[in-house]
């Protein structure tokens, strides 16, 4: 096979150790459609005690694209009935965003400690979501995945930070990786379990870790090429055009709520008995199991997600 190194040191350039660490603090400075959304995923495959095992590469971005991307969603159960599963436009500078205001406005105007009665009620929550792309080293559940290439989608706070702390030197002595790089980079080791707290469980990522600096593909530099091929667009999932208008998520928001023209913006109605068909999820997400609230420290829940597409696809 004949490939044009050229063209592959190019791209990797995008990836120096330079560019990563711009690219991080330019994050840390500011802050489709479903069908196509979900395509192309990697998901941890949970055994029967929750636990997961895995070992990924994160991979360099295509050309003109980002290391990852960042984004902001809702999910959630409205005392209309209905669900509300939408991109957040807060994930574009904190631009104005229907559901946003609400949850302020909740917080703002309640008095006691803890959560507002409404937002505890409904569980109302916007989950900061992070996608790379990765290729799977070892997927102990599902070796199935083991040499593809994907997406890889996570809320987990703990995760970022461990992958942006690998690009610094915290303390004299320590390794410091580029962990998107093929030759600088390392391998990440992903060693899940859940955390239950009342009737709820969510993985948890603080076992988590890089192994010792090492070359993709033993430093071949053909099969590097074969798997960088397989590398898949994430810039979609953060482009304007993508997202709905402020006036079509607040029509779907107030509907969810129950919320009347005029309505402030701290009310919602009471549930509506018979006015919404049995949700699917109640067929078919009874065994899932996903993160319900903001502080979590992950919410790692496609599988859940997804359910709640489909539910809302078909109540709607």
């Amino acid at each position: 096979m004949s490939f044009d190194f050229d063209a592959l040191q190019k791209r990797l350039n995008g990836v120096s150790m330079e560019e990563v660490t711009k690219f991080a603090e330019s994050k840390a400075s500011s802050e489709s459609t479903y069908e196509d959304e979900e395509t192309g995923f990697w998901r941890p495959t949970f055994d029967k005690q929750g636990n997961a095992q895995a070992v990924l590469r994160l991979l360099p971005p295509l050309e003109g694209e980002t290391p990852w991307v960042e984004y902001q969603d809702w999910f959630f159960k409205g005392p209309s009935g209905k669900y509300y599963v939408e991109k957040s436009l807060n994930t574009f500078n904190w631009e104005a965003d229907p559901a946003a205001e609400w949850l302020s406005a909740q917080y703002d105007n309640h008095q006691g400690k803890g959560k507002p009665p409404l937002v505890a009620k409904y569980n109302v929550y916007r989950r900061y979501q992070h996608v790379v792309n990765v290729q799977v080293i070892n997927d102990v559940q599902n070796p199935d995945n083991n040499g593809g290439v994907f997406k890889y989608r996570f809320t987990a706070k703990g995760l970022m930070t461990m992958i942006l702390e690998s690009m610094k030197e915290t303390y004299p002595g320590e390794t410091v990786i580029n962990p998107f790089h093929p030759i600088e980079g390392a391998n990440l080791v992903l060693n899940l379990y859940h955390k239950t707290d009342g009737d709820r469980s969510y993985p948890q990522y603080d076992k988590c870790r890089f192994e010792n600096p090492s070359e993709m593909c033993g430093g071949d530099m053909e099969e590097i090429a074969k798997v960088l091929d397989q590398v898949q667009s994430i810039g979609y999932l953060v482009d304007r055009d993508n997202y709905k208008t402020y006036d079509q998520l607040a029509v779907r928001f107030n509907a969810v709520m129950g919320i009347q023209p005029g309505a402030s913006l701290t009310e919602a109605a009471a549930p509506s008995v018979g006015s919404e068909k049995p949700s699917p999820l109640e067929e078919t997400t009874s065994e899932i199991e996903y993160d319900a609230g903001e502080d979590s420290e992950d919410g790692d829940a496609d599988d859940a997600m997804a359910a709640f597409r489909k539910a809302a696809a078909e109540m709607d």
